[in-house]
């Protein structure tokens, strides 16, 4: 077969260019005639293949389905549910939190500094006499009870505990005396006994200017049991009338005179009968034959040892 020169021509930016290339053979159609030279356009090609991307990535999206005629669209009901937050109790139950703790852990704290209690009969705050003050003895003790100031010192769990405390007291010259509470189990050092409402300006200052630390606490003592008899409130009367002058007298600056003749009008005998049968009678008993002792009249820890046995006979009457 012969070879012949294929021309090829090009269209290259709006001119064209013709090409010759050698082929070993050229195929004839079947008239005999040769193929017509093939023209491509580049640049008409590249447009071509330019938009041919954009269709490819501008692709329109499809449209949501219609709703037939003559129909709304319904709308949308959405429900909410309210959303109960812990944020506004907050506040609040912390508060309650902390009172609770404060409660929980302050009272007994406060029962052991200062012998505080919500259920003790012997520690009562309240009393009903608006009148009551300074002045003569009867002005502290009424028809119903005996209002004394207690001077506490410390607390302790036995007496071994407080003889250190004790005796640095009495060197510094005031009546001292550990007072053992069964039903709290604990040793409590009074230095000091008033009639109500004197303790604060007369004991507390002296305690402090020799560089020591008391507590005042009221004593309520009854002094008409409601069961008990008339010679029984009768005696009881008299004791406690007794005792508040027997306190006062015998307090630190007092000569202790006027205290020898404060238990003339008691009735020994009847108490002696009593202490026949109640062992809180037989104890207070003691108590005021020591009293009557030579000397012991004057003494105020004596007399501060008469009031506690005295309190706690008339708790059992």
């Amino acid at each position: 077969m012969g070879q012949d020169h294929r021309k090829m021509t090009f269209k290259i930016n709006g001119k064209e260019i013709e090409s010759h290339r050698d082929t070993n053979a050229e195929k004839e159609n079947d008239q005999g005639e040769r193929k017509r030279p093939e023209v491509i356009d580049l640049t008409q090609e590249r447009k071509e293949w330019a938009g041919r991307e954009k269709e490819s990535v501008r692709r329109p999206q499809k449209e949501s389905p219609g709703l037939p005629l003559n129909r709304k669209k319904k709308k949308t009901t959405v429900t909410s549910k309210k959303n109960w937050s812990f944020q506004p109790f907050k506040i609040p139950v912390l508060i309650i939190a902390a009172l609770c703790v404060g409660l929980l852990f302050g009272l007994p704290l406060l029962q052991v500094t200062t012998n505080f209690s919500l259920t003790s009969e012997e520690i009562t705050a309240t009393f009903n006499d608006p009148g009551s003050g300074s002045g003569a003895a009867e002005d502290f003790s009424s028809e119903d009870q005996l209002l004394l100031d207690v001077v506490q010192a410390g607390a302790f769990e036995t007496n071994e505990a407080g003889q250190e405390m004790k005796e640095t007291f009495a060197e510094a010259g005031f009546p001292t005396l550990l007072h053992d509470i069964e039903e709290e189990e604990m040793v409590y050092l009074y230095v000091g006994m008033t009639p109500q409402g004197q303790a604060e300006e007369e004991v507390i200052p002296e305690i402090n200017n020799e560089g020591l630390e008391g507590y005042v606490k009221t004593f309520s003592i009854p002094t008409s049991p409601e069961e008990a008899d008339p010679a029984t409130e009768e005696l009881t009367s008299d004791l406690g009338a007794s005792l508040i002058k027997g306190l006062t007298a015998t307090a630190p600056g007092e000569n202790g005179e006027e205290a020898e003749a404060t238990m003339a009008n008691v009735n020994m005998e009847a108490l002696s009968t009593m202490s026949e049968d109640s062992e809180k009678a037989e104890e207070l008993l003691q108590a005021l034959q020591v009293l009557q002792e030579e000397g012991n009249e004057s003494d105020h820890e004596v007399w501060m040892e008469v009031t506690l046995a005295y309190e706690e006979w008339t708790t059992t009457l």
